[in-house]
């Protein structure tokens, strides 16, 4: 089967240009919310991803889709599946740049210590300006539910574990400095 026909990302591919540049030329931000969502590539998107080091036990991440962001000099803009095995625990972190998470399967449990984030429950509408959802109180555990989605930035200071016995998977949105490492573990000084 010839996918150049039906996917100009894969015609660009195929002659050698890299997958950035490639979707520069397709016209940046759409051709990387395609890619992102693997629209017509499922497996080429899936061979691409790039894994990143564990979160901590029992959570992984996987870039699904990068670049330099232009509005943000010294960011990437990437989109990461996070996967949280049964009964994971990741202990209080916070990330170098904003976060937006929703939580596509299973469930996962969060709890704010420091700054600001927002939960957003399935089925309810964002607002039309201003953060999306309810302003989560510090100190108390939120269950997170598919199609849950929350927001942060990088001074909020969290924790997050998976309690049930089924995996947990969120896809995340992240604004990340470049060159830093992706979690920020409370007492880890930033290089």
């Amino acid at each position: 089967m010839d996918l150049s026909r039906r996917d100009p990302l894969a015609t660009i591919l195929a002659h050698g240009l890299s997958r950035r540049a490639a979707l520069r030329r397709l016209g940046g931000g759409l051709a990387a919310a395609l890619a992102a969502a693997g629209l017509g590539r499922r497996g080429a998107a899936a061979q691409e991803a790039s894994p990143t080091p564990t979160y901590a036990v029992g959570v992984t991440a996987e870039i699904l889709s990068r670049k330099e962001a232009d509005a943000a000099p010294g960011y990437y803009l990437q989109v990461v599946r996070v996967t949280f095995a049964p009964e994971a625990i990741v202990a209080p972190h916070t990330h170098p740049g904003d976060t937006v998470t929703y939580q596509e399967s299973g469930s996962h449990a969060i709890t704010v210590l420091d700054g600001e984030a927002h939960l957003l429950r399935a089925g309810t509408a964002p607002p039309a300006a201003g953060p999306a959802g309810e302003p989560m109180e510090l100190n108390r555990e939120y269950t997170i539910a598919p199609g849950d989605a929350l927001e942060f930035n990088a001074q909020t200071a969290h924790t997050s574990r998976n309690p049930t016995g089924e995996p947990a998977v969120l896809l995340e949105a992240q604004l990340r400095e470049i060159g830093v490492p992706l979690t920020q573990f409370m007492g880890t000084p930033v290089p």
